[in-house]
């Protein structure tokens, strides 16, 4: 065989490689999924950006009197803010954001004394979060 020969194998080779790998990585990559959450440290609350990072929710962790609420900062750079209204009392606050083109892109959990989290910015994943 001439080394024209090798040459045309193996750019052939490469291309039947190539585009198989880049179908094997846009079919596992699936539709994506975001995902934050952030803790006051000691449990004494929590905010999570879910779906998309457009389900938004808040819950308090101790039965402090208290109270707490997310701070979810969204991408046209503003601030959206979720209490959970009922303390202690098993249920979180919630807000659902999806039929809004916004959504999180960072968030912090806030006790109502001014204790907070650290801001922790959203991801995106190709897999389950």
């Amino acid at each position: 065989m001439t080394t024209k020969g090798i040459v045309q194998r193996a750019l052939r080779a490469a291309a039947v490689s190539g585009a198989a790998a880049t179908l094997a990585v846009v079919t596992m990559q699936g539709p994506a999924s975001a995902y934050a959450f952030a803790s006051i440290p000691g449990g004494l609350g929590t905010a999570e950006a879910a779906v998309g990072n457009r389900y938004f929710t808040a819950c308090d962790g101790k039965p402090n009197g208290i109270g707490v609420y997310g701070r979810f900062h969204t991408n046209n750079n503003a601030d959206v803010d979720v209490a959970d209204l009922d303390g202690h009392g098993g249920n979180c606050g919630e807000l659902d954001y999806s039929d809004s083109p916004y959504y999180a892109v960072r968030i912090q959990a806030i006790q109502r004394d001014g204790t907070a989290s650290a801001w922790s910015n959203t991801t995106v994943c190709l897999a389950a979060c």
